[in-house]
């Protein structure tokens, strides 16, 4: 059986950043690199993922966060995993320890 007692984890902490960039901010830099390279638009992106074009910008820019549901809808249409999307921002963060 573990012992789970010694581990803690202070949720406290800032959000971790790469130089300057918040975690929102990451997501949204590799959510604007997935659609352009897959030679989408916002336009065409939001279309394909039925949310609003306004949406996707304010994810792009830093405004919003998509939860997981939403994060996996707009996915799709990109020919990505959440998961994978999610593994890029991670591999950046590592780049800060």
């Amino acid at each position: 059986m573990l012992d789970h007692s010694e581990k803690s984890v202070d949720y406290s902490q800032q959000t971790p950043r790469l130089v300057g960039y918040t975690l929102r901010t990451m997501l949204g830099i590799e959510l604007k690199k997935a659609r352009t390279q897959a030679g989408m638009t916002q336009e065409e992106l939001a279309y394909k993922a039925d949310v609003d074009r306004t949406y996707i910008s304010m994810l792009e820019n830093d405004r919003k966060s998509p939860t997981v549901d939403m994060l996996m809808r707009i996915c799709k249409p990109l020919g990505i995993t959440a998961s994978q999307l999610l593994a890029k921002v991670e591999k950046k963060t590592q780049k800060t320890k």
